[in-house]
């Protein structure tokens, strides 16, 4: 019963993580993945009396009622659920839920409009068991509404949260997707509770650019969570296996039920290409009197025509060294939306040197609306380059081509609004 008896029967994967916090924020809760098994390592100044297991929300609550400091770093141990989805796919809403459910988690608003009952019923039909209805509900989320930061608020008209979304205004951000995900899953008679956190974050050096300006090192296995990966998402009570977490929102995926990794497109390597076209090319030295004047000429202009053919291939190669370093750390060829992500790197540290100085706990939208704070003169560069960066992050329209193209544009032209204003 959720709630009450949570323990799921379901094998589980035991991960160690270790959390180094980047501000002197104070928070009411440990961070972790999934549900903490136990406490590793706390700051020695960190009274282990204020810890509190909190069974209901599967957390780790840190007592903040007689102090105010957080501890700088700590590890702990999660058990991330196994779930076998062919055996969970296959049981019916009778064997999930043989015992009492929290009404908590059927509860729906007073009045709760008919039209989006009507609709997850609707969107569930072909399922037969309480976990082919959700996987449908979350689908037809992720694949029919926009996700976006700006919703349209002037479509709304119902005075219901869920229905405004999924009839008027139709894109949102992750609240939205999660929220409709949650009530329409209720409307079923499945068990679902909303969940506030963080995404895993990135391995990307861009949220965490040190202060000198210089190259980010990476490191395998280590993730930088900043308040841009402030998310939320569903969890579905499904019996004797627990609690299983929900993803709805476009974009996100969570390794539990949404396993299936998007495949990213492959960018052709022209290099190899161009290599060939050289080796093709490049005149062959003829045999015979190499001390005759003929063959001298005839050297010296395949001399001069392989200098000129290498220098095209550099030129045609431009690109492909321009994001050498960047494919280099991801170990992968780079989509455009990575190219995006490597000009707004490359931006950044020269906006750094010009004196835009950028905190280790702020969003790049945090920083840019402070530059345009106190250096009004260059919205007008800042803003187009946040929205290319923030729609490769977090967008799952696909980038084009030739928005990494418009990045650059847009940086070279922020470049010498930096020199020809005065930074204050």
């Amino acid at each position: 019963m959720p709630g009450e008896a949570e323990a799921s029967s379901v094998s589980g994967k035991t991960v160690e993580q270790t959390f180094t916090m980047l501000s002197e924020s104070v928070y009411p809760v440990l961070f972790a993945a999934y549900s903490v098994r136990q406490v590793d390592d706390l700051d020695d100044d960190i009274d282990a009396d204020r810890l509190r297991w909190i069974t209901e929300g599967s957390e780790m609550h840190l007592d903040e009622s007689r102090f105010t400091d957080y501890p700088k770093s700590y590890t702990l141990t999660s058990e991330i659920p196994v779930i076998p989805l062919d055996e969970l796919s296959t049981r019916t809403h009778e064997q999930l839920y043989t015992g009492s459910i929290n009404e908590a988690y059927l509860q729906k608003p007073r009045n709760f409009p008919d039209r989006v009952v009507n609709l997850a019923e609707q969107v569930t039909a072909e399922g037969e068991t309480p976990y082919e209805k959700v996987m449908l509900l979350q689908q037809y989320l992720s694949s029919n509404f926009t996700y976006t930061n700006t919703p349209d608020l002037t479509r709304k008209r119902s005075d219901d949260f869920v229905d405004g979304f999924l009839f008027e205004v139709k894109e949102g951000y992750c609240d939205y997707f999660s929220t409709a995900m949650v009530m329409m899953t209720r409307s079923l008679d499945i068990p679902a509770r909303w969940v506030k956190g963080y995404a895993p974050g990135s391995v990307s050096a861009l949220e965490f650019i040190p202060m000198d300006g210089q190259q980010p090192v990476v490191e395998p296995g280590n993730y930088t969570v900043t308040n841009a990966d402030a998310h939320s998402w569903v969890e579905v009570y499904f019996g004797e296996y627990g609690w299983v977490p929900i993803e709805a929102t476009p974009g996100f995926s969570m390794p539990v039920l949404t396993a299936e990794a998007d495949a990213e497109p492959v960018l052709e390597d022209e290099v190899e290409e161009e290599v060939t076209e050289e080796e093709e090319a490049a005149p062959v030295a003829e045999s015979g009197d190499q001390q005759s004047a003929w063959v001298q000429v005839v050297a010296a202009i395949a001399a001069v025509i392989i200098v000129l053919w290498v220098l095209y291939i550099l030129w045609r190669m431009r690109i492909n060294l321009r994001f050498a370093s960047a494919r280099i750390r991801a170990g992968k060829p780079l989509t455009a939306a990575d190219k995006v992500i490597a000009e707004t790197e490359r931006w950044l540290r020269a906006a750094h040197r010009k004196g835009l100085v950028r905190h280790d706990y702020e969003t790049l939208r945090e920083s840019v609306a402070r530059w345009i704070e106190r250096n009004p003169g260059l919205q007008s560069e800042l803003e187009p380059l946040l929205r290319q960066f923030e729609n490769a992050r977090y967008s799952p329209a696909e980038v084009k081509e030739d928005q990494w193209r418009a990045v650059h544009a847009d940086a070279e032209s922020l470049k010498k609004s930096l020199k020809k204003i005065r930074m204050v």
